[in-house]
């Protein structure tokens, strides 16, 4: 390189860089890209935390004064605010107390200020404002359990038990006798499946599959299998609120589905105030909560479906060590109705206990 294509050439950069025309990304302050800054959020920081409640300050820069462009502003999908008119400088304050817990992108979309849409986006993560409450499951009822059953979901209608169980070539369907255990009707699954959580809605049983990307739904009288759907990424806990259709596949997020369609509506994620709760299974819906096994722990989580928020740890660390036997892990959470208690057991466990739960410093 001549010194004089040297020196114009380092004249450019300066020159750029002087006039500000690269740009960052509102995720990546260090990545750049070939379009003008014209829009960044300077505030909050990437991953800032936040308790529920907890207002928010959101600051931006933008390039100029543009009295006729139109500012939009989102807390995932929901549109928060929306105004006419933009300054250089703009302060808003952040009302989260109706937000969803976990993780939020904040989304500022800018029309009219150049030819095109920009965008830019910042995550932050929102904790509850409250310490869960600690129950403990007391023991009503000891009773016997298929240990060759894999148990995977578990759920009562008008008093009558049904599980759904998983392993390649071992899946199946089943209505089960309270009292013994036994079987009294099964579907098998095909070897190549994997089964998963189960619920009933409109006398229909819905199950899941692990890896295979499908819901199977059966007549709840006949077992005979009705129609299936598919879904992306995979299935482990299944229960429903009467509406919609309540699904976890392993990580912190839990989604509500259209039962007719399979369309997710909405979803959650699973926060306390202290931490994320991921690998949730097994769901059971009662009185307007969630119940959810956590994958390989010995406690059930009570959470609020509205946002995702932990209100309770059941401590069932009695509960493995008296029934697990030679099983597996803390598995299946069934409510009866007729008698208004929970029925929890595990993986391939030789026993089922009826409990109530009750808080610590009343047992």
């Amino acid at each position: 390189m001549t010194s004089t294509r040297f020196l114009s050439f380092l004249f450019a950069a300066l020159l750029l860089g002087t006039l500000g025309l690269v740009s960052c990304n509102g995720d990546d302050d260090d990545g750049l890209e070939d379009r003008i800054v014209i829009l960044r959020i300077t505030s909050p920081g990437k991953e800032a935390q936040y308790i529920s409640g907890q207002e928010i300050q959101l600051n931006l820069d933008i390039k100029d004064d543009y009295p006729s462009a139109q500012l939009e502003i989102f807390a995932n999908d929901s549109l928060i605010l929306s105004q006419q008119g933009v300054q250089k400088t703009m302060e808003f304050k952040l009302d989260s107390r109706d937000w969803s817990l976990g993780f939020v992108n904040i989304k500022v979309n800018l029309t009219g200020a150049v030819d095109e849409l920009v965008s830019e986006s910042r995550r932050v993560v929102v904790f509850s404002n409250s310490t869960p409450k600690i129950l403990l499951p007391k023991i009503v009822e000891t009773l016997a359990h298929k240990n060759d059953h894999y148990t995977q979901g578990l759920e009562f209608f008008e008093g009558r038990l049904f599980e759904g169980t998983g392993q390649f070539g071992e899946s199946k369907l089943a209505e089960i006798n309270v009292k013994t255990g036994a079987p009294l009707r099964i579907v098998e699954l095909d070897k190549t499946y994997f089964g998963e959580g189960i619920t009933i809605l409109n006398n229909e049983i819905y199950q899941l599959t692990w890896m295979n990307g499908v819901c199977f739904v059966y007549d709840l009288n006949t077992f005979g299998q009705k129609r299936q759907f598919t879904y992306s990424g995979e299935g482990w806990g299944l229960a429903n609120d009467g509406k919609h259709l309540i699904m976890s596949d392993g990580s912190s997020k839990i989604v509500f589905r259209d039962p007719k369609t399979f369309d997710i509506v909405r979803s959650i994620q699973v926060f306390s105030d202290k931490q994320e709760y991921r690998a949730i299974n097994e769901l059971e819906y009662v009185d307007g909560f969630i119940y959810a096994n956590v994958y390989q722990q010995d406690y059930i989580l009570k959470i609020n479906p509205k946002n995702g928020e932990v209100v309770a740890l059941i401590d069932c660390e009695e509960i493995f060590r008296l029934g697990r036997g030679n099983g597996d892990v803390l598995n299946g959470i069934a409510f009866n109705k007729k008698n208004g208690l929970f029925y929890l057991t595990g993986k391939n466990w030789p026993k089922m206990f009826a409990v109530e739960f009750v808080e610590k410093a009343s047992i």
